[in-house]
């Protein structure tokens, strides 16, 4: 047997360990899924009966087992918690959204100045009239006034609870402009 047969042969043998190897590594992993799935099954099987005991139990009838009452006195101080954290976070939740709206304000009336200075500009060089700067700085200052009610306008509309038509008309309203088409 020359050098090339042996290493023909040396060749062939590890072409098919490694091909029984990569099989049985497959067929490992697919069982390890397989159970992974069963156990995922008890499970969900697990907290249904502990769900259906737990009514039983919140309904005030006694059940015998004292490990299962322990169990539902824990759940009982997990709700107390639970009830306390939920609370936590809608303070929490209520005031970023109250920051950021008191933010989205600031920068209104910030906006709001700038387009008033400008409007005073214009009318001092006479571009505009008096009674053209008073109905401008009317609409502006309705953008302040009424910051919440166009806020939650925007919001209908981003809902797709009103039309851009309806949008524009209720917008104009609160501003005290004409609806623009």
């Amino acid at each position: 047997m020359g050098v090339f047969d042996k290493i023909g042969k040396a060749v062939s043998k590890a072409a098919v360990s490694t091909g029984s190897g990569v099989a049985r590594a497959a067929a490992l992993k697919k069982a390890e899924v397989e159970l992974a799935d069963l156990e995922n099954r008890y499970t969900e099987c697990y907290v249904l009966i502990g769900k259906r005991i737990s009514e039983v139990l919140r309904s005030g009838e006694e059940i015998a087992d004292v490990k299962v009452n322990d169990a539902f006195k824990r759940i009982l101080k997990f709700d107390q918690e639970k009830a306390e954290k939920e609370a936590i976070i809608r303070e929490l939740k209520g005031a970023a959204s109250e920051l950021s709206e008191a933010e989205a304000l600031v920068a209104v009336e910030e906006e709001v100045e700038r387009e008033i200075k400008k409007c005073r500009d214009l009318m001092q060089i006479g571009v505009d009239t008096q009674e053209d700067y008073d109905r401008k700085v009317a609409v502006l200052r309705n953008k302040v006034i009424h910051f919440k009610k166009l806020r939650s306008i925007d919001e209908a509309l981003a809902k797709s609870l009103i039309s851009e038509e309806e949008f524009k008309q209720k917008r104009a309203a609160v501003l005290g402009q004409p609806v623009e088409d």
